[in-house]
């Protein structure tokens, strides 16, 4: 599949409901998940700020 990738997204949020929210605007136009859920946690200022990103693809039609 991903050898027909005609286009792609790197979708990220600190809010993982805001995510969830634009993956599933995505998954509805035809957009499909690639790869697993990326998290990170930075800290700064002793507060930890995780940061969600999912890469979703649009195969070639």
């Amino acid at each position: 599949m991903y050898h027909e990738v005609d286009d792609y997204e790197i979708i990220s949020e600190y809010n993982v409901n805001e995510l969830k929210v634009k993956v599933k605007e995505l998954l509805a136009r035809g957009w499909k998940l690639c790869g697993d859920l990326q998290i990170v946690s930075s800290v700064k200022a002793d507060i930890v700020a995780p940061l969600f990103t999912q890469v979703m693809v649009q195969a070639k039609r």
